[in-house]
């Protein structure tokens, strides 16, 4: 018996790597661009979302996104080198203000694919950054830990312009 499950949990890992290797992990929905007004977070275990308040109406966001004085132009300079200046993310397309990366994990290289909008609302830019595992039920907190590292670097640089 516990052959027969080792065999099985042997053969699914198999087959995570195999997809994540072959490039198949970055296709499925990945060419389709998320309308975040009626979004509805299907991967509530393994994913994070910032996103500003009132915005993304059918989702809790894990986070409120910041209301940001500055031009969209330099937000977006500054988050997207952020992000690219990260470890093992690639760039997978753009559409107007809306990014798509995927950022592979260090041992396995599961993919996560992560969207990043630019919005500007009343006066002020904002932004969106949904992040989610393609593969599993659980990311052990490395979703939200690479959101929140991002938005960290971010809040220090925007304060390095401030003084």
């Amino acid at each position: 018996m516990k052959f027969k499950l080792f065999k099985i949990l042997f053969i699914n890992i198999s087959l995570v790597i195999f997809l994540s290797t072959s490039g198949a992990a970055e296709s499925g929905n990945s060419n389709i661009y998320i309308d975040f007004t009626k979004f509805e977070n299907t991967k509530k275990y393994n994913s994070y979302i910032l996103c500003p308040k009132d915005y993304c109406k059918n989702v809790t966001p894990n986070k409120f996104s910041p209301k940001i004085e500055i031009s969209m132009v330099k937000l977006k300079n500054i988050l997207i080198n952020i992000i690219y200046v990260s470890q093992r993310v690639k760039f997978v397309k753009y559409k107007k203000n809306h990014y798509q990366f995927v950022q592979k994990s260090k041992v396995f290289r599961f993919p996560d694919i992560i969207d990043v909008k630019f919005l500007k609302l009343d006066g002020y830019v904002s932004f969106i950054i949904y992040s989610r595992s393609k593969y599993g039920l659980f990311d052990f907190s490395m979703n939200k830990n690479r959101v929140e590292n991002w938005i960290n670097q971010l809040n220090s640089k925007l304060n390095e312009g401030l003084n």
